[in-house]
């Protein structure tokens, strides 16, 4: 994993780590982002880690990054809100949330990062590099 020093929760300037990939991903992107969310309330900093782990597991699971792979998580401080970034080499389906269905046992990760998230998006380029990221409000506030 390669960081860089700085905490968005103290500072404009961006934090961004290469996580290896495999089933333990999203493990090791919850400790780099606990690692940088230094001062944030404890609401919007359980909601950051918890996104991360979501869209890490994504990543593993449907742009199938394994153990030779990473992805890149990043977050950055900007005014009342963080925003957290996770980006993969991408799959042939686009990122989205998948219609309520009361047999479904998994696809929840993207309604997870809709509920709590102030606004979100999905980036992909013409290779197929996939960034999805969201901001969160820094106050803990629930999204609107």
């Amino acid at each position: 994993m390669t960081t860089s020093a700085i905490s968005p929760a103290t500072s404009p300037s961006p934090a961004w780590a290469w996580i290896s990939g495999g089933n333990d991903a999203p493990s090791r992107a919850r400790r780099f982002v606990r690692s940088k969310l230094n001062g944030m309330p404890a609401k919007p900093a359980s909601d950051v880690v918890l996104i991360v782990s979501e869209l890490v597991a994504n990543s593993v699971v449907h742009a199938g990054v394994g153990d030779h792979d990473a992805v890149l998580v990043g977050l950055t401080r900007l005014d009342d809100r963080v925003r957290l970034a996770v980006t993969d080499r991408g799959s042939q389906l686009q990122p989205h949330i998948p219609a309520p269905d009361p047999d479904m046992l998994h696809g929840f990760g993207l309604r997870v990062v809709d509920q709590l998230s102030l606004t979100w998006g999905v980036v992909r380029d013409g290779a197929g590099i996939t960034r999805v990221w969201c901001d969160l409000p820094l106050d803990g506030a629930p999204a609107p």
